[in-house]
């Protein structure tokens, strides 16, 4: 009994848990951030792997980024899109922490990775804008996160 009660002090005093990891108390490589699943609007898995396709997009905004806001753009806000939309793509499984280059620092989730650029609007809604060129290693705060998961019907 007193072993368990000792034990038991060392693994509180030791150990911490987080949202998004459990790491040693000591260790200089904590876990900052919020749990990336608040993120997402309707998440029903376990990893974090989405279907690319046109609703697998992660939004951000301008003033919260690294890349300039164009002109042009009236409402701040741009999408990450998994998929060229023009092109639509046969879609498929999609691990989005490496395809968009997710990192955690200062405790914010930023972007770093725009496989098929950077989608915004302008007053014409109905043809976006995009950006393509000196995009990647650009940091761009996460602000929201849609994620379809893979073999979900539509």
């Amino acid at each position: 009994m007193n072993w368990f009660i000792i034990f038991s002090i060392f693994f509180i005093w030791n150990f911490q848990e987080y949202h998004c990891c459990m790491k040693w108390k000591r260790s200089a490589d904590y876990c900052e951030c919020s749990d990336i699943l608040d993120f997402l609007d309707d998440w029903r898995g376990l990893n974090v792997m989405c279907d690319a396709n046109f609703r697998t997009f992660v939004t951000i905004f301008f003033n919260a980024s690294e890349i300039v806001r164009p002109d042009g753009n009236t409402d701040n806000i741009a999408f990450v899109d998994s998929t060229n939309l023009q092109t639509e793509g046969l879609g498929g499984p999609l691990d989005i922490f490496s395809s968009f280059g997710m990192s955690c620092e200062n405790k914010k989730w930023y972007v770093t990775k725009y496989p098929h650029g950077l989608r915004y609007y302008t007053q014409n809604v109905e043809n976006p804008k995009l950006i393509t060129r000196d995009l990647n290693g650009k940091k761009s705060e996460i602000k929201f996160i849609s994620c379809v998961p893979p073999m979900y019907e539509y």
